[in-house]
């Protein structure tokens, strides 16, 4: 069977090349499932961050402290700022709000990027490879570092629980699917 087809059809077995070396395919799903779940608990903690926020404006208006609208609680830096000079508390709180931001801002962007999750989804195939395609149960796949990118096709390496490494590709298809080669 000609190499080019073995990118349309799963195969159990591995294909071999013109060059005689074998060279396995696993069709993959891209594992987005931890993004909508990151999407959903930002959302929560939006809503909560609002509902308190109106519940402190309410108590500053009790105590006749809310000089200014409760629509700044949809802008949570400006409401935090108009709070402090209301209470005569000074920037010591808009500065935390500022600091965990950024510090949140930064995790999502080093462990939720789109290499991030490319790496994971490629780590779960390659596993997926070893048991089900060359029946090595023993080797699973322990890290995925993609080195270079050239649009779609990715190409790095798998660490794998025994030490050792494999160079791989992951292309990506236009339908939200990855394909990994064990090279």
């Amino acid at each position: 069977m000609p190499s080019f087809l073995c990118r349309q059809h799963r195969h159990p077995r591995p294909v071999y090349l013109v060059c005689h070396r074998p060279v396995y395919f696993r069709r993959g799903v891209r594992d987005d499932f931890g993004v909508v779940v990151n999407y959903t608990v930002n959302a929560l903690v939006m809503v909560a961050i609002m509902v308190l926020f109106l519940m402190d404006w309410k108590l500053l208006d009790t105590h006749g402290k809310a000089h200014f609208s409760r629509w700044w609680i949809l802008v949570s830096p400006v409401y935090l700022i108009r709070r402090s000079k209301a209470l005569g508390e000074g920037w010591k709180l808009p500065a935390v709000w500022l600091a965990v931001w950024v510090f949140y801002g930064t995790g999502c962007v080093i462990f939720n990027s789109g290499t991030a999750l490319l790496e994971r989804s490629a780590c779960d195939v390659v596993t997926d490879i070893y048991h089900n395609q060359l029946r090595q149960y023993g080797k699973t796949c322990q890290q995925v570092t993609l080195l270079q990118t050239r649009g779609k096709e990715h190409y790095g390496l798998a660490r794998l629980t025994d030490g050792s490494t494999r160079d791989i590709s992951v292309s990506e298809t236009s339908g939200g699917q990855i394909y990994v080669t064990l090279e």
